[in-house]
């Protein structure tokens, strides 16, 4: 099952993946597999989160192709990772439709009123619209 949870809204300070992780596990038990989902324009951050070499072990990060990013955008974190978190990543590289717009910018177009509808279906917009979500 998916869950949408809002801990790290909830956190004080800055919130980190490796956090949120580790509060799920303690929440859900560590015998429960968790995956967290990233399009594949984060490849290029991954390597400035917190703890990531924990991070990879301790969940599966899946990536979502985009366009303009592939396996080879895995490389920088070769220096980082050891050779069995490395595979782990690309195997978690799925293929997806190519949708050219990240959440980031998605969320930034909702902050500033702008429309999203080519982006996300409507009961989607609807729901961000009925809680007053990504305002300013």
């Amino acid at each position: 099952p998916f869950l949408v949870a809002d801990c790290e809204l909830q956190r004080e300070g800055p919130s980190y993946t490796i956090d949120t992780i580790r509060a799920f596990q303690q929440q859900l038990g560590v015998a429960t597999d968790l995956y967290w989902l990233i399009g594949a324009d984060m490849l290029a951050d991954l390597s400035k989160w917190k703890a990531l070499a924990d991070l990879v072990r301790e969940c599966t990060l899946v990536t979502a192709a985009r366009p303009g990013y592939d396996r080879e955008h895995l490389d920088p974190l070769r220096e980082l990772l050891d050779q069995e978190s490395m595979e782990k990543l690309q195997r978690f590289l799925i293929p997806t439709d190519l949708i050219d717009v990240g959440s980031t910018a998605i969320r930034e177009r909702l902050c500033d009123g702008q429309d999203v509808g080519a982006d996300l279906p409507e009961k989607v917009v609807d729901y961000i619209r009925q809680q007053n979500l990504y305002r300013r």
